[in-house]
């Protein structure tokens, strides 16, 4: 895999975006990676020293369902002030979930927030919010 300069389209639009080049039945193709690049950047995941302490409880806390505690692990994983240059591969292979679930759980935590992308049941929502209530000890 090489990668290339600007691709045609992304010169005629002024844009300065890279494509991603391989062989393919020896033909070279183009891949844009134009959307890639705005999708990463919108589901970075910064958490404060705060958000990390309710998640270190909510990954121990023996009440909440095993998927739920791991995803809070998961997104403890993706914080890039921690670990600023792991992968959603990285994440999945040390967590036990698909790299497909921990790019989900990611989006979901930017986009709506630490309770919709732990859990989609009622009753531990409850729990959740009373773990990020309490003071640490």
């Amino acid at each position: 895999m090489i990668w290339a300069g600007q691709s045609e389209q992304a010169r005629l639009a002024g844009r300065s975006n890279y494509v991603r080049r391989f062989a393919h039945n020896g033909k070279s193709v183009d891949i844009g990676v134009d959307y890639m690049i705005k999708s990463r950047t919108s589901t970075l995941v910064y958490l404060s020293t705060g958000q990390r302490i309710i998640l270190s409880r909510i990954k121990v806390c023996d009440l909440l369902r095993p998927s739920t505690r791991r995803r809070a692990h998961a997104i403890l994983l993706v914080d890039r002030t921690e670990n600023p240059h792991i992968t959603d591969t990285d994440v999945s292979e040390e967590v036990g979930l698909t790299r497909a679930t921990v790019a989900n759980i990611r989006k979901k935590y930017t986009a709506s927030g630490m309770i919709a992308a732990l859990t989609p049941w009622a009753d531990e929502v409850e729990l959740i919010r009373d773990l990020s209530r309490t003071t640490p000890a």
